[in-house]
């Protein structure tokens, strides 16, 4: 389901109602699996997002397409006793995309704007538990 707008404030026709900075589809498919390995309690998961196309304002004079992009994230937790050992990768496969294509208001005209995803990110961590 697309969100409309049901009428304009002035009572204008609409040719188009979508509303901006909102994606005709969304989806998002996690996994998750645990079990033990030797003393540890192992985690290991995976999530995929994707933010479909969407558009930045009703005005076609400002209008910049955005989103049409799908992450990838995974990690690893090993647990033991008081000791947790994991790693996380977000944006796996290091995409590119706009995921919110309004930068400086004033220059908004003379240049295209965007505002990047996260890049590949890899976190590992350690913790203890007292």
């Amino acid at each position: 389901m697309t969100a409309n707008l049901i009428r304009s404030a002035d009572g204008a026709k609409l040719n188009d109602r979508r509303l901006p900075v909102t994606p005709d589809l969304t989806a998002r498919l996690a996994a998750e699996y645990r079990f033990a390995l030797g003393p540890w309690a192992t985690n290991l998961s995976a999530q995929a997002n994707y933010i479909g196309r969407a558009r930045l304002t009703f005005y076609e004079t400002l209008d910049r397409k955005m989103g049409g992009y799908a992450t990838v994230a995974t990690s690893a937790f090993f647990t033991s006793d008081r000791f947790t050992i994991g790693g996380r990768i977000d944006n796996l496969f290091d995409i590119k995309g706009d995921s919110f294509a309004f930068g400086n208001p004033f220059s908004i005209m003379e240049a295209r704007q965007y505002t990047p995803l996260q890049p590949r990110t890899l976190t590992f961590s350690i913790v203890q538990s007292w």
